[in-house]
């Protein structure tokens, strides 16, 4: 599918750099620059969607408090 886009001089001329760059037209670098963005947005919803599954998981009292007590142990013992 086609589409127009009015595209500012800055970014056209970022745009033409980098496809030339890569040996690229100007239409596949969008097309790549694109799919980048999405594959970025969706890693960010799945990675926010396994968050709120593990949200709430550590009942041991003050995680902030354990991880410090452990690392203390691990510099004791000479593993740090």
């Amino acid at each position: 599918m086609r589409t127009v886009v009015d595209i500012p001089d800055p970014e056209r001329a970022w745009l033409v750099k980098k496809a030339k760059e890569q040996n690229i037209s100007m239409a596949e670098a969008l097309r790549r620059f694109l799919r980048r963005a999405m594959d970025s947005e969706l890693k960010r919803a799945e990675f926010k969607v396994l968050l709120e599954a593990v949200a709430g998981t550590w009942t041991q009292g003050d995680g902030l408090a354990w991880q410090r007590k452990l690392r203390n142990e691990w510099k004791r013992s000479n593993l740090l």
